[in-house]
């Protein structure tokens, strides 16, 4: 985990990302892009007869305020101990991050950013989603894992282990179907353990939800990370009716690393 995308803003929030961002890199050896994005269509009006135009002087402020975030943190990040550089982009916000990530390991991302559900669909990258909060968040107590077997929940698993092997304690959690006894672990404990992550492997009963189920037992165990697979239905469905990647994304309390 040593290439790591942050998109940059000016919320309060941003310095816990900014924070967390910096100790992954110092304890992977990593390096840190940040990347602050002025979205040129978000300056585009139209009028009244069908045409558009560029707002002009709200794009120049924009981009002056933008400017000097990027020379703030040029001047903060030169006295940290992180190999860092500083992207800057007039793109749509979310294929600017996608763009940036295609060759990194993990997105530092805002769990509130709305369109956060379009980059864990459209990005290979993982990414790790953090509430808002200006303090860094605590990567190194007990962790759980959402496990189902699928396809996403295994690239969550694979891309999360450096992250895993800092954790005191891991739990790897599953939530039995009611149609069926048991939910096999798929040698997930055996893959952890060739990694250096000594896991315990529980299945729960299911209640009325996986969600709920899953997220009550993150609350009792007071996960500091929930690493789980991302949209294994399509977020149209999810939409609809509901799923644990909605659930968790809206309203999570907590740190999730995320992979599609």
């Amino acid at each position: 985990m040593r290439s790591i995308v942050l998109p940059a803003d000016r919320s309060p929030g941003f310095t816990g990302r900014l924070e967390t961002a910096l100790a992954i890199a110092r304890a992977q050896n990593g390096h840190v892009t940040v990347q602050i994005d002025t979205p040129v269509s978000q300056f585009i009006v139209s009028d009244m007869f069908g045409g558009a135009m560029i707002a002009a002087e709200a794009l120049r402020e924009a981009g002056a305020a933008d400017s000097l975030l990027g020379a703030r943190l040029d001047t903060k990040l030169a006295g940290e101990d992180v190999p860092f550089d500083i992207e800057e982009r007039s793109d749509d916000p979310v294929d600017a991050i996608c763009d940036t990530a295609l060759l990194a390991d993990v997105i530092v991302a805002d769990l509130g950013f709305l369109r956060l559900s379009e980059v864990l669909v459209r990005s290979p990258t993982p990414v790790l989603a953090l509430p808002p909060s200006p303090r860094p968040a605590q990567l190194d107590g007990v962790a759980v894992v959402a496990w189902d077997g699928s396809k996403s929940a295994a690239r969550a698993l694979r891309a999360s282990v450096p992250l895993l092997r800092n954790f005191a304690v891991v739990h790897v959690l599953a939530v039995t179907p009611r149609n069926r006894i048991e939910l096999p672990s798929f040698n997930v404990l055996r893959y952890l353990s060739r990694h250096d992550v000594h896991a315990e492997y529980r299945e729960l009963a299911r209640g009325a939800s996986i969600e709920e189920t899953m997220e009550a037992e993150v609350q009792r165990l007071d996960a500091g990370l929930v690493v789980m697979g991302a949209y294994g239905h399509s977020r149209l469905r999810e939409f609809l009716t509901g799923g644990v990647t909605r659930y968790f994304v809206t309203s999570a309390d907590r740190p999730l690393f995320l992979a599609h």
